[in-house]
């Protein structure tokens, strides 16, 4: 069956052909046909049905032709932070302390970062602390998942498909197809807000947040523009009270 495939972090799209019964573990994507990267299938239709039992197939899950899959990959771009348990482990489990991050991936995921990447990485962020057997993900992905789609564009780019949010909160409801944001500012700039998916666009994310933390700047920019204006009118007044 032909299925379609979007990076969560809007990196790529792309379809391919998969064998229904092929488990979730066995799955990879191949980029522009050159480079396999490992690949975890996270949800399908944008946040509903997390896949957490990666020894299902596809067609357990009821992933059926030209359904959409949504995955999270590890990113080309690496990062490094001393001290974070994957540099000297990898992918060998430990018996560890690790924090799982809501922020980051606020669904039921397995996802988690050691203790080192709490504090560097996902500093700030709702962290819930977990113990077991575990491997960083933070590190497995580059200590680099969580950036605004937005900085990753020029203006020479080709935008490529990713799934798209709406803030209620922030923007009236008639303006979905002016402010969608991107999934990574939809679970930092918004968190804890009213935020719904609107489907997968070849668009920028139009979230205001520029530095990209856990509070939403969109709405901040909005009164703080309106508290501008009304400071200026405020002056004016007060300047055509002197001459006069």
């Amino acid at each position: 069956m032909i299925i379609k495939i979007i990076g969560l972090t809007g990196d790529f799209s792309d379809t391919m052909e998969v064998d229904e019964n092929m488990t979730i573990s066995r799955f990879k994507v191949k980029i522009q046909n050159t480079y396999c990267v490992e690949a975890r299938v996270i949800n399908i239709q944008y946040g509903e049905n997390l896949l957490e039992n990666e020894d299902k197939t596809f067609k357990e899950y009821g992933i059926s032709s030209n359904d959409t899959i949504v995955i999270v990959k590890k990113l080309f771009t690496k990062k490094h932070v001393e001290g974070c348990i994957y540099n000297k482990n990898q992918k060998n489990y430990i018996q560890t302390e690790w924090f799982q991050c809501k922020t980051c991936l606020p669904f039921n995921s397995s996802l988690g970062c050691c203790s080192e990447c709490a504090k560097v990485c996902h500093k700030g962020h709702e962290l819930e602390r977990r113990y077991g057997q575990f491997y960083c993900d933070c590190g497995c992905y580059g200590h680099n998942f969580i950036t605004c789609t937005n900085q990753t564009f020029d203006e020479n780019s080709t935008y490529l498909l990713q799934p798209l949010f709406f803030c209620k909160d922030c923007f009236p409801s008639n303006q979905e197809a002016t402010y969608g944001c991107c999934y990574q500012c939809s679970v930092q700039c918004h968190h804890g807000h009213n935020v719904k998916s609107i489907g997968s666009f070849e668009k920028l994310c139009k979230c205001e947040n520029k530095l990209n933390k856990n509070k939403c700047l969109c709405k901040n920019a909005l009164n703080e523009k309106s508290i501008r204006l009304e400071n200026e009118n405020e002056n004016e007044k007060e300047n055509e009270a002197d001459n006069n």
